[in-house]
């Protein structure tokens, strides 16, 4: 009966704090842009174009470059650098880079 109750009072409690972080890009539950109640900026497949063409080891140096990022336009010229990268490796597997532009990931740095 105690394991019951304590189960769903912890399951209570994580659905209190996955609804307070909000939807995130693309209007999904979590991985919100650094808001209230998130754990900061998230990059993945809905704010890096081409993630899905990246490696494991792009995607985590990606994501700390991206962390690491002070400036607006700094991050930009980085985001359309990578795209252009993005969008030659999808005409290379014949495939079409969805979006348009450097995709939201650096709007967390927006005064």
């Amino acid at each position: 009966m105690k394991q019951t109750l304590l189960a769903a009072a912890l399951a209570a409690l994580s659905l209190s704090i996955y609804a307070q972080m909000g939807p995130g890009p693309g209007g999904s539950m979590g991985g919100n842009m650094g808001g209230p109640g998130s754990m900061g900026p998230r990059f993945n497949a809905q704010t890096t174009p081409g993630w899905g063409m990246m490696t494991s080891e792009e995607r985590k140096a990606h994501q700390d470059r991206m962390r690491s990022m002070r400036d607006h336009s700094e991050c930009q010229a980085y985001m359309e650098e990578h795209r252009k990268l993005m969008e030659s490796r999808a005409k290379e597997q014949g495939k079409a880079l969805p979006g348009r532009g450097p995709g939201p990931g650096c709007d967390y740095l927006k005064k």
